[in-house]
């Protein structure tokens, strides 16, 4: 609303006898045009002191209506809200020592009226007035049974996001050490990015959650809340950038099905080349982890069975050169390589009746009964790079629909702990526990909450090259 103005008396009248009305504070503050952190102060003042008015003893004009009146006004108000003034003026005279003239009256009120022949009743002006101004945003009226049912479904979810937080570190956890039995398979190291993100953004949910737990927790006893009440806004912010990156993660999560397949795609080929290099330093366990890759996820080769034709995947410690066959398929390819139309055991099904067919896969004359075109193959046909993608692929959706439904907790908690702190706040009276009071989700509308951001973003901007503008003429200077 800019810079706060300072209230003149008829405006504290105003704030007074608005709230009697069952005005709530938002629309008492869009009226008189203040706070509404002013408005509670106002007449949290009328209500210990029975004035609104700072003035020293001895000086000044004395009162016309003193607190009892100012009550008795109220009453009045309250019980005939179609009355005008001179109607309401001549109820509070009746059986009343001190007269009060209709001035005081409209005084008192704190309601705009005209001086002469206006029969607009304080509800309708009231209502009338307040349209004119912008409204909080979700406004809702709470009294003690509301605020702890609200404290207490907000503990239970905070709990439960801290819940979602342990699960999202688990699995990024188990995420992370089902990619490192593979990494030789897999073409770079990137693809450990997400886990470890994950296992941070788990960290974080539970840390921040149970932080939020706490403050609604002490939210029932006014005591203990009020050392957290300073924080709760930066609280609330750094929740809203946590929940952004939330959703960033869920994504992630989502995309790297696609990273993954390439860098499967890619790791699966050379490893296959290096199967045979058992003796080598560095690649003697390949031989092992691609075995068990087939089996596990029963498939064979990369995309299909046939990968295994293109490559050789017997060492040639394990070939007589002696032999003429070894020599006529070593020379019969131009990189001299010693392939064949075989595969390796772990590609065989065990579920097949027939004992595995691992070699000569496509030549019928080797086989009793056996045709490779219309006979099912008793191996794995289905390719590991699809196998496996479709492993990793199912494990990161659950994980990011996981992340999202933290998210959604993370927003939900979010928008209660908003509700519950300014409904605290705007208490009629903090002494009384009991007392009614409001809270909203923001308090001015959408529009107006976020040119304030703009503007905060532009003066900061603005501020940053003044200092450096400064910062460059000192230089000069210098």
């Amino acid at each position: 609303m800019g810079k706060r103005k300072d209230l003149s008396e008829f405006d504290k009248g105003q704030i007074v006898m608005a709230r009697p009305l069952d005005q709530s504070i938002s629309k008492t503050a869009a009226l008189v045009g203040c706070s509404r952190s002013a408005v509670v102060s106002i007449y949290q003042k009328w209500f210990k002191e029975g004035t609104v008015v700072n003035r020293r003893q001895g000086h000044g004009r004395p009162r016309l209506i003193d607190a009892c009146g100012e009550r008795r006004l109220a009453r009045v108000i309250r019980s005939n809200r179609r009355a005008t003034v001179a109607q309401t003026a001549e109820e509070v005279n009746v059986g009343s020592d001190r007269k009060v003239s209709e001035y005081t009256v409209h005084d008192g009120s704190g309601l705009f009226w005209q001086q002469k022949g206006d029969q607009h009743n304080i509800s309708q002006v009231v209502i009338m007035l307040c349209l004119e101004h912008n409204m909080a945003l979700m406004v809702i009226k709470f009294d003690l049974a509301k605020r702890i049912k609200l404290a207490q479904g907000l503990w239970l979810l905070y709990w439960l996001a801290v819940m979602g937080g342990i699960l999202i570190f688990s699995m990024g956890l188990f995420f992370k050490i089902e990619l490192r039995k593979r990494s030789e398979m897999m073409d770079n190291n990137e693809s450990h990015f997400v886990p470890n993100l994950l296992i941070l953004v788990g960290l974080a949910a539970c840390g921040i959650n149970a932080f939020g737990g706490k403050v609604c927790h002490d939210s029932l006893d006014s005591a203990k809340f009020s050392k957290w009440k300073p924080i709760v806004k930066n609280y609330l912010c750094g929740c809203f950038a946590f929940s952004i990156t939330l959703f960033i993660m869920a994504l992630l999560c989502f995309l790297m099905q696609i990273s993954l397949h390439f860098a499967l795609a890619e790791g699966l080929k050379n490893g296959m080349k290096f199967y045979k290099d058992t003796d080598t330093p560095g690649r003697c366990f390949m031989k092992r982890t691609l075995d068990m890759t087939q089996i596990e996820f029963r498939c064979c080769g990369n995309n299909n069975f046939r990968d295994w034709f293109e490559i050789q995947w017997v060492s040639n410690r394990y070939l007589d050169f002696s032999n003429d066959e070894v020599k006529d398929r070593i020379t019969s390819n131009v990189e001299g390589k010693y392939l064949m139309d075989s595969v390796p055991f772990s590609c065989c099904n065990p579920g097949s009746p027939r004992p595995c067919i691992q070699h000569h896969l496509i030549n019928n004359s080797a086989h009793y009964d056996y045709d490779h075109h219309t006979e099912e193959l008793n191996i794995w046909t289905r390719g590991c790079r699809e196998a496996l993608v479709s492993y990793y692929g199912g494990m990161m959706n659950s994980i990011g629909a996981l992340v999202l439904l933290v998210m959604v907790l993370q927003a939900a908690d979010m928008v209660g702990l908003k509700y519950l702190t300014t409904s605290l706040e705007t208490l009629t009276n903090p002494e009384n526990p009991e007392s009614e009071s409001e809270g909203w989700l923001l308090e001015k509308s959408v529009k107006e909450t976020v040119a304030d951001v703009l503007q905060k973003i532009k003066s900061l901007g603005k501020k940053n090259q003044v200092v450096g503008a400064e910062a460059d003429a000192s230089a000069g200077a210098s």
